[in-house]
């Protein structure tokens, strides 16, 4: 009975494999991209996609997700992160224009 279960990785490998895989990308993002750096943690933005992930995926579903659409994803909730930071960032005056020049569009 032992021999089945030790077939099967433990949690914390499981996580690693979400998190190799999104660590990869994310680094290469950050390199690439000079507002990444500037507004987001990488261990910080790497745990959170981490956990995004093993929640919305299971570990097979999210191995076959494609490099590129992962990387995507994973650049979306960069950005979206990265906004969310530079919206704290503004005064209630500055959010109130920010809103009304969105509700514009």
């Amino acid at each position: 009975m032992n021999e089945t279960f030790s077939q099967f990785p433990q949690q914390t490998e499981v996580t690693e494999v979400y998190r190799m895989r999104i660590a990869n990308i994310v680094n290469q993002l950050m390199q690439d991209n000079w507002a990444f750096q500037e507004r987001l943690n990488t261990k910080e933005i790497i745990n959170a996609i981490t956990q995004s992930m093993r929640e919305l995926f299971s570990l097979n579903d999210f191995l076959l997700i494609a490099e590129t659409e992962l990387k995507r994803r994973v650049g979306q909730h960069m950005a979206l992160e990265g906004l969310r930071g530079l919206l704290s960032d503004l005064s209630p005056e500055q959010i109130r224009a920010f809103n009304k020049a969105v509700a514009r569009r």
